[in-house]
């Protein structure tokens, strides 16, 4: 895939290509692997390499990977509550921690910044677009750290276990929700300031 002609109003200073090239499956890219891919890559590796057949088993589950399916497929995985595979390292909800983490820390994150400083650095005067896509970066990353906070202190289990650190987010739905939506606004605030 090239990039030729203008995508956005900041294509002509590289900044488009800079974010595409970090989050693009690997076959769309001939001149670098990207980011995420193979970063995602990593816990299929180290989960499912210690099984019976291996090989097989950790080609099957890189399809996903390159054609940018893995997270929905782990969120699949949970919401059904599938098990977790004989032989395999991690159970579900740890490998989809894994990767809510990759994604934040690889890819909303860096995608977030290069959007703030192309809009900083930019000598025109900037798009509603731009905007937009920068306020729905922060708000979509600030989603993802919300959702890992909120997912270890409802999990019933670790409340148990440690009372006194899980347990900040209170029993009633409408504060749940007034939380966990403050939450995602304080993290995107918070990565927008710095």
């Amino acid at each position: 895939m090239e990039f030729s002609g203008e995508i956005g109003r900041g294509a002509k200073d590289g900044w488009s290509e800079a974010t595409a090239k970090h989050i693009i499956p690997p076959f769309y890219i001939t001149n670098n692997l990207p980011l995420v891919p193979s970063l995602l890559a990593s816990p299929v590796i180290l989960t499912h390499f210690t099984i019976r057949f291996p090989y097989r088993r950790v080609a099957v589950e890189m399809v996903p990977v390159v054609i940018g399916l893995k997270p929905s497929i782990d969120a699949y995985r949970v919401a059904m509550g599938k098990k977790q595979e004989a032989g395999t390292t991690w159970e579900n909800v740890a490998e989809m921690n894994i990767v809510k983490c990759i994604e934040l820390f690889a890819e909303g994150i860096p995608g977030v910044l290069i959007q703030t400083l192309a809009i900083a650095t930019s000598v025109e005067n900037v798009s509603t677009e731009a905007w937009i896509s920068l306020a729905v970066s922060s708000i979509s990353a600030g989603f993802i750290g919300a959702v890992l906070s909120y997912d270890y202190d409802t999990d019933p289990e670790k409340r148990l276990r440690t009372p006194e650190f899980y347990g900040y987010v209170p029993a009633k739905a409408t504060a749940r929700s007034v939380l966990f939506t403050s939450m995602i606004f304080f993290s995107a605030g918070t990565m927008l300031t710095r």
